[in-house]
Parts: structure tokens; C-alpha cells; sequence
């Protein structure tokens, strides 16, 4: 005896309900590789932000994302600063600071301090430079250490001015402007942190 057709009807069903099924199993693989990605990529833009930052806070003393707490203050030369907040758990541990130094030679140019709540910075870096080389670029870190000498000091322990000027800091000989520009407009940026109220103030990237 022949086998009697299959209803054409029935056999579309079973053909859709077998794609919507395999349409299902297609799906939840592409999400779950998805958000596995997404979290390697979080992952690895926190272990890259961490490295950024090391020199400016040990990662151990702090649980927060700084960049996620950043505020778009006043700064020296009248260019806006970053003022990022660094926490662990709700306790402030400090700033991290970009700001812009003003009053060299092709300034301004960028640098980057870790501030303690103190008001000690911790390091301090250019990041932008644009200053006469041979002249100005002796500020560099690839040129010596004329900013490991910002470091730790606050408004509180030095005079943030060049020697030759009354303060603390020293300079090169026959190259004064650079220096003098990087210890003024680093005094400015510890200067606008003291007793800063951040609230009040934009977020970065708001403008």
C-alpha cells in the first residue's frame, strides 16, 4: 500500500517551526559571544586605564573608575583642567588632573598630575608638547628629571616658582621660560583644587 502525502500545510509548519528553532539557537550563541566580548572589552579598557595610571595612584588604593567622576574645571591659561576623582569605596583618595600649561614658548601644551586629597601631587607628565626643542624640551621626562621634582610637593611645603624668580623650583641655565611656565601653571592647578567644589562644574565631555 502507498504511503498517503504529507499535507503540504503540515510540511511547512515542521519546516518553520525547525528554522525558528535553529533562528533561536543562532541567536543566543551570537548574544552570549556578545556579551562575553563585551565584557573582555571592559576588561581590558579597565587594565589599560589602570596602567595609565599607575604612576600617578597604586591601583590597589582605589575601586573606582576615575574617568567616570570627571569634571571640566577652570584651569591655568585660562583653558579648562579634568578634574577626575579618585575613590575607595566612598572615600575620596585624590585627583587626577589634565591641565594645560600656559606661558612658554609655543604653549599651551598638556600634562597629567596625581593630586592627593592632601593636595600633594604624586607624578606628574607632559602629554602634549609642543615647546622649542632644544630649549624647552629639557622638561621632558626622555630628557631628565626636572618633574620628578613636582613630586610631592604641595602649595603648603613649596613656592611654585622658578629659583631664579623666589621659589623652590630649579631651572636651566639659558632656558628658564619652559620651566618657569610648567611650575606657575602646576601652582595654578593645585590652586584651583583647594577647597574645590566639584558639583557645581560640567561634566567632561558636556561641552
Amino acid at each position: 500500500m502507498t504511503d498517503k502525502p504529507e499535507n503540504p500545510r503540515k510540511r511547512y509548519l515542521k519546516a518553520g517551526v525547525t528554522l525558528a528553532a535553529v533562528t533561536m539557537v543562532c541567536l543566543t550563541l551570537i548574544f552570549t559571544v556578545s556579551s562575553f566580548t563585551a565584557n573582555v572589552i571592559a576588561a581590558g579598557k579597565i587594565k589599560a586605564r589602570n596602567a595609565k595610571y599607575a604612576k600617578l595612584f597604586d591601583p590597589a588604593l582605589y575601586d573606582n573608575d576615575p574617568e567616570a567622576e570627571c569634571r571640566l574645571v577652570p584651569g591655568p591659561g585660562n583653558n579648562d583642567m579634568e578634574v577626575m576623582v579618585v575613590r575607595k569605596g566612598e572615600s575620596p583618595v585624590g585627583y587626577i588632573v589634565n591641565y594645560s600649561v600656559a606661558g612658554g614658548y609655543s604653549t599651551p601644551f598638556a600634562m597629567l598630575a596625581g593630586v592627593t586629597s592632601e593636595g600633594k601631587i604624586t607624578y606628574a607628565d607632559i602629554t602634549v608638547f609642543n615647546e622649542t626643542p632644544g630649549l624647552g624640551d629639557k622638561v621632558l621626562r626622555s630628557k631628565g628629571r626636572f618633574l620628578d621634582t613636582l613630586s610631592g610637593t604641595s602649595l603648603s611645603t613649596h613656592s611654585f616658582n622658578v629659583k631664579k624668580d623666589g621659589g623652590d623650583f630649579d631651572y636651566f641655565t639659558g632656558a628658564t621660560v619652559t620651566p618657569r611656565a610648567v611650575v606657575r601653571s602646576t601652582g595654578k592647578m593645585l590652586e584651583q583644587l583647594r577647597d574645590l567644589r566639584l558639583e557645581g562644574y560640567p561634566a567632561c565631555g558636556s561641552k
